[in-house]
């Protein structure tokens, strides 16, 4: 498996990541842990990054445990372990009722029961017949689009990252040597490509 990112502590940090990390530990429940030790690699990102994240979580006009749901919500929808982990105790805090959570836990688990994971495959593996149709729009989106695929992904084939790179005219396509789960397979690799696409947006 390939090596992840090192932990990063306060000493190997230089001032301009100290003075951001110092802001991480203010509102952080893994320390420096969890996504921010990828994060202070580029201080600039990271504090347009908590300058998003500070906003969305501490300055709508929804109560705070609203505002946790929503996040309790898109951990489950995508899988977000690290998310559910630190924002679980958050929103119980925030007031939100362990019966709720709970609820939202469990439909996650129930969506992978019986032969259901089986089944969403055939939807993946649906890919080939439904790109052509979509072959005269692609050249039409100008986004800088970045395609980061598995090169031993037996779920999703290459052959459909490399269908959507030769039409999209802003394309970049990385190919990971790992599999469907690339990014805990090659974390270091996967944040890399997504570090690469902000920096060249």
């Amino acid at each position: 498996m390939a090596p992840r990112f090192s932990q990063l502590t306060m000493d190997q940090l230089n001032d301009v990541q100290k003075r951001v990390a110092e802001r991480i530990l203010k509102v952080s429940s893994a320390g420096l842990g969890g996504p921010y030790s990828i994060l202070l690699r580029s201080p600039v990102l990271a504090e347009r990054y908590l300058g998003m994240t500070d906003y969305l979580r501490f300055e709508t006009s929804l109560p705070h445990r609203l505002n946790e749901l929503a996040i309790l919500i898109e951990a489950r929808l995508w899988d977000a372990q690290y998310e559910w982990w630190a924002h679980y105790p958050i929103a119980l805090r925030a007031g939100l009722s362990q019966a709720v959570a709970d609820d939202i836990r469990e439909d996650y688990l129930a969506s992978y029961g019986g032969d259901r994971f089986v089944e969403s495959m055939h939807y993946v593996r649906g890919y080939p017949e439904e790109l052509p149709q979509l072959a005269d729009l692609l050249p039409g989106i100008a986004t800088p689009v970045t395609i980061i695929q598995g090169r031993d992904d037996h779920v999703v084939p290459i052959a459909n990252a490399e269908f959507l790179d030769a039409r999209l005219p802003n394309s970049r396509l990385v190919v990971i040597d790992a599999g469907h789960f690339l990014w805990e397979e090659a974390p270091a690799e996967y944040a890399a490509a997504v570090l690469g696409s902000i920096d060249r947006t």
